[in-house]
């Protein structure tokens, strides 16, 4: 006989595996007269299966299975002929597999493991055949059993055999089964629970007859308690006859994997709740078997990890309840503590759970509301990501789309309408956040064209925002009512809602507006009517915009939206008006009223003029406020305006330009923003403390927006500024403290330094009462004048941010104006301005975004092989000098690319135009370098001259041709 086939059976590999044990049994059974032969074998794979060599163990009961399964054939007489009984092999099978005295445990393990190997392989052979004796199935049953006895650790791997051979044994070897279950003490066990329960799918109930189980069931409601601790694997002794008798915990070793025994607990218990009367019979189980007893007050932290991995394992199966396994209270809490600190032993394994969830969440293998739900009713709510420092909420709701926003939207109007705290502080920020969440899903639900949720989303928003009393629109009761603080915050989630929708240009996003204005003018119409407050002339005006709004729906519902993409332009921008009217915004009243009447101009006369004339002074009213919603509004309507341009509207759009080019250059601080602003709007005190509040405001869901000064990043070294020049912050406040020291020094005639103040402190006791008076008003006269001084830096910085913010939302009407309008020779008056402001400004952040616009406008222009058609080329002449003055500057070295980039551009415009311009251009080059050369102080990059030598390189072919 081959030994070769023995070794390859040892083989990690499958395939020499497989091989090996061809070949032997070929080679055993093809020697029909040798017993001797046949003897040596089964020892030798009997043996085998003890080994602890390679995979051993796997390829020698894979080969002793195998032949058995031959030799136990009906017609197969080979054992019989060798003489080898049945009682021969279980002989072998037990000596060769009992541990010697002195045994390391590594051996008696190996041993134990291989008897199991070979008592399953005897169990697969005879059930193959069902040729064996009930007196040989009960020896072979026993033998099993007692193996269970030896290790407290062979107890789930012996009972696994037993379980996964059931479904293919006769009554009778089940009934044995069952019977040695009960004899051996293993009724009470997992896997005793586990081959009761699969004995009862296959063969009936009355199989579990006599057992100790309350009504012969594990499952029954009455058995729960037990049934918690069983799970749990604490060994229990029999409490049907004595329930005070005490459990024992001897299960001798603690392992992290999952009992097999909970797959079919978990199906059998999900198929029985939904069959039987009691719809709650599976939510009772998971609440007392699972919920309680693996993450209850005194679980353990081993308990518990079994917890976190029943979850997902449970949310895997094939159950139907599924929203039960993730609502219980101690599960959430347990995964909230654990998750939120990393010095948690069971931090991963939480982190584990979580990911698991949303990945099936992810995969539509579980609804969104199944993990919402618990935990918007869990401690921390719509706090839940800030709580455990984690992004569980925005991973859980980006899964959210038309399929499934239903119940996500209703969970959370539920949760805002009833939040589950009682604290006034703590309830505002629950509605926020929730609030925020709402936010969150309409902007998905927006960029996959669900209208519907958006709609819902909508009308809840404005409901809770407008409504005098919110609570009669809902079928859900507020507990406790709206705040004023929460109605301002809803009205705040509208503008965020629909600055979204604008900014990203979803699909009838410009009609959003008008469809919000006529839900609040609902609601004006209710008996409750607006939170808000208006006098009589706002009413009136806001009527009649109404009534304008709906002629002007109207016909663009006649002529369609493509054809007069001004009209719909225009339906947003009145509806905007109303809604900042309805805000409380008082100066939007006359912005309404001249808005209306220059569309009641619009269909007597026909034609946009007065429209254009308007548009210059609103648009730069609309950016002067900190809202996206504001924001994208402003650029809709400059792009539909700047889109269609003629001879006549120029004029108008060109005012709106030259008034950037003087933003442009403003300085950033309060003198910049009174030149700003004082000329067509009023931006008062109150305007910039709201602005300063809501900067600060770190809320997604949030319409206000403001460009956020940090001088680590914003502020560039080789940069300068004539407005911002000066000393730092910290050197300011330095400053402020050593004239608050010398004002008090001089009114108290000391010196307070901190060597002499001690000495000089006996002086003051001298001063009588009327001394003492006019010193506490000198000094409390100091302290004011120091307040005020503070006051004012903050007004700066507050104005510094407003001017900066303000810029940027020019720079983004810019951005469309050279977008659309690349040919316009209006294009080119912009260069100079927005280099200077790229040079002159502080803030990073304006320097790169001029950078931004020039380099992609000079790159459209490149690519469609088209320049702006100057109307006026010795102002072209002038612009180009401008530029090459521009370059002259100490800047920085981004701003000499640019200049270099434009300063080509605009040759190559001229060129385009007259090639004989190309003269004057190295005339204005060759001035340049020459004041390089010869000016102080004139820094211009190298790189200025040499993009203008490789351009006439590429270009003299042409010119000369």
């Amino acid at each position: 006989m081959s030994r070769q086939f023995f070794e390859e059976l040892g083989s990690h590999k499958e395939k020499n595996r497989l091989h090996a044990a061809h070949g032997l049994i070929t080679e055993i059974l093809g020697d029909d007269e040798s017993g001797q032969k046949l003897s040596y074998s089964l020892k030798r794979l009997i043996q085998g299966l003890a080994s602890g060599r390679k995979s051993s163990r796997i390829g020698f009961s894979l080969a002793l299975t195998e032949l058995l399964s031959q030799l136990f054939s009906p017609v197969d007489t080979r054992l019989e002929r060798a003489g080898l009984r049945f009682d021969w092999i279980l002989d072998v099978l037990k000596s060769s597999t009992k541990p010697e005295t002195g045994s390391s445990g590594q051996d008696v393990k190996d041993r134990y493991i291989g008897r199991l190997f070979g008592l399953e392989a005897l169990l697969t052979a005879s059930l193959q055949h069902k040729s064996f004796s009930s007196f040989e199935q009960e020896k072979l049953l026993t033998m099993l059993f007692e193996l269970t006895q030896e290790k407290s650790w062979m107890q789930a791997q012996c009972l696994w055999t037993l379980f996964s051979s059931l479904s293919r044994c006769p009554e009778p070897l089940a009934r044995s089964i069952i019977s040695h279950t009960r004899t051996y003490g293993l009724e009470k066990t997992p896997g005793g629970v586990a081959l009761y329960l699969k004995a009862c799918e296959i063969f009936g109930h009355s199989i579990l007859k006599g057992s100790h189980w309350r009504h012969d069931d594990p499952l029954d409601r009455s058995n729960f308690q037990i049934l918690a601790k069983v799970m749990r694997e604490v060994t229990m002794v029999d409490h049907d006859s004595n329930p005070s008798i005490p459990d024992r915990t001897d299960t001798g070793s603690w392992t992290s994997k999952l009992h097999f025994a909970w797959e079919i607990v978990l199906t059998t218990i999900d198929q029985r709740s939904a069959s039987s009367a009691s719809s709650d019979l599976f939510q009772i189980f998971w609440m007392t078997v699972v919920d309680e007893s693996l993450f209850g007050d005194h679980a353990s932290s081993e308990r518990k990890l079994w917890g976190f991995r029943l979850i997902p394992y449970a949310l895997g199966l094939n159950i139907a309840e599924k929203s039960v396994i993730l609502s219980g209270p101690k599960f959430m809490r347990s995964l909230i503590n654990h998750i939120s600190s990393s010095d948690r032993s069971l931090h991963k394994s939480s982190q584990l759970t979580v990911s698991a969830i949303l990945q099936m969440v992810t995969e539509s293998r579980l609804h969104p509301i199944d993990f919402l739900s618990p935990i918007l009713s869990s401690g921390p709510g719509p706090t839940f990501d800030a709580a455990t420092n984690s992004k569980t909420l925005e991973k859980l709701l980006s899964a959210v789309d038309e399929t499934n926003w239903k119940p996500v939207i209703e969970a959370l109007q539920i949760s805002i309408c009833v939040p589950k705290i009682d604290e006034t502080k703590a309830i505002e920020l629950w509605r926020q956040r929730s609030a925020d969440l709402l936010v969150t899903i309409c902007r998905r639900l927006a960029k996959k064209g669900v209208e519907d949720g958006v709609a819902a989303i909508m009308d809840f928003v404005i409901q809770s925002g407008y409504s005098k009393n919110p609570s009669a629109l809902r079928n859900v009761s507020l507990q406790p009512c709206l705040s004023t603080l929460s109605q301002a915050m809803f009205r705040e989630k509208l503008f965020s809602i629909l600055g979204h929708q604008c900014s990203s240009k979803a699909v009838q996003a410009t009609s959003l507006p008008y469809i919000a204005v006529l839900q609040i003018h609902t609601i004006s119409k209710n008996e409750d009517g607006l939170v808000i407050v208006t006098d009589r002339k706002l009413r009136n005006a806001q009527k009649r915009s109404i009534k304008t709004c709906k002629k002007v729906q109207k016909r663009i519902q006649k002529n369609g939206l493509a054809s007069e993409p001004r009209l719909e332009a225009s339906l947003l921008f009145l509806s905007t008006t109303i809604l900042l009217l309805l805000n409380g915004d008082a100066d939007s009243l006359s912005l309404l009223e001249e808005l209306r009447d220059c569309l009641e101009d619009y269909f007597e006369l026909g034609h946009f003029g007065a429209l254009f004339n308007f548009v210059t002074e609103a648009l730069l009213s609309l950016l002067s406020k900190p809202s996206v919603f504001l924001r994208g509004v402003a650029g809709v309507i400059f792009e539909a305006f700047a889109g269609d341009m003629n001879q006549d509207s120029m004029e108008s759009i060109a005012k709106v330009i030259i008034y950037a080019t003087a933003v442009l250059t403003a300085p950033e601080n309060v003198k910049g923003q009174q030149a700003m602003f004082d000329e067509d709007m009023d931006v008062d005190s109150d305007d910039l403390m709201e602005l300063d509040k809501d900067s600060g405001n770190g809320s997604f869901g949030s319409d206000v927006e403001v460009e956020q000064l940090d001088p680590g990043q914003n502020e560039t070294p080789d940069s300068s500024s004539d407005s911002d020049v000066g000393p730092t912050d910290g050197e300011k406040n330095n400053e402020a403290e050593k004239a608050l020291d010398l004002a008090l020094s001089k009114v108290l005639g000391a010196n307070l330094d901190e060597n002499v103040k001690g000495d000089n402190a006996d002086d003051l006791s001298d001063m009588d009462d009327d001394q003492m008076m006019e010193l506490d008003n000198k000094i409390v006269n100091i302290f004011q004048e120091s307040k005020a001084s503070k006051s004012k830096r903050s007004e700066n910085k507050m104005a510094k941010e407003l001017i900066i913010s303000f810029k940027m939302r020019v720079l983004d009407l810019v951005r469309i104006f050279f977008k659309t309008q690349s040919t316009n020779w209006l294009t080119l008056q912009l260069v100079q301005p927005l280099l200077e402001l790229m040079r002159t400004t502080r803030h990073k952040d304006l320097g790169n975004r001029v950078a931004e616009i020039l380099r992609q406008f000079s790159a459209q222009c490149t690519k469609e092989k088209t320049f702006p058609s100057i109307d006026n080329v010795e102002a072209t002449w002038t612009i180009l000098s401008a530029v090459h003055s521009e370059v002259t500057h100490d800047a920085s070295t981004a701003h000499n690319s640019i200049c270099s980039t434009m300063s080509l551009f605009l040759v190559k415009s001229l060129v385009a135009l007259d090639r004989k311009h190309v003269d004057r251009a190295i005339d204005i080059y060759a001035n340049t370098w020459k004041s390089w050369l010869l000016t102080k102080g004139c820094r211009i990059q190298p790189k200025f001259f040499s993009d203008f030598v490789n351009w006439s390189y590429s270009a003299a072919g042409r010119l000369q041709n």
